[in-house]
């Protein structure tokens, strides 16, 4: 049965909305909670999941903002090592990371690999949206002179 592009817009837009309410949250050491400056820092294998994205790192600290409804939400998650973060758009691994969760977009920073579809593209900076699958991936500037270089393995996609 055919839909409209319309019609798909507004079912994902739904979706999205349902899901946007729950977030799960876990901890191996211990997660610590300061609401009046709405910050959050989970500790130890910590990991969070909105949707379909999920977010791990030895440490992740994430800050909220009360909304006009009085509701409080969360707007940005810093994760630092050993950083994994998962959608069903592909899989982004660093050793730092900064998720803006209403853009759906993650910065990572140090040793960056992005993975999608069996492709992996490895660098020092990388930016990837979690909701649309696109990214991008660079090397820092080097201190010394030397020459970096971003590399990947794209596998054809011969059917």
């Amino acid at each position: 049965e055919f839909q409209s592009l319309e019609d798909e817009e507004k079912r994902t837009k739904k979706t999205d909305e349902d899901e946007e309410d729950e977030i799960e949250i876990s901890a191996d050491k211990k997660i610590e909670v300061d609401k009046e400056n709405g910050v959050m820092i989970a500790t130890g294998n910590a990991f969070v999941k909105k949707g379909g994205t999920s977010l791990s790192a030895d440490i992740l600290t994430a800050f909220s903002c009360e909304t006009t409804d009085g509701e409080m939400r969360i707007i940005q998650i810093n994760a630092d090592q050993n950083v994994v973060i998962k959608s069903d758009q592909g899989s982004a691994y660093a050793n730092k990371g900064i998720y803006f969760v209403e853009k759906r977009i993650i910065e990572l920073y140090e040793n960056v690999k992005l993975e999608k579809d069996g492709d992996i593209l490895v660098g020092d900076i990388g930016k990837f949206n979690v909701y649309t699958g696109k990214g991008e991936i660079s090397v820092a500037p080097s201190n010394d002179g030397t020459r970096k270089k971003v590399y990947g393995i794209i596998k054809s996609k011969n059917k």
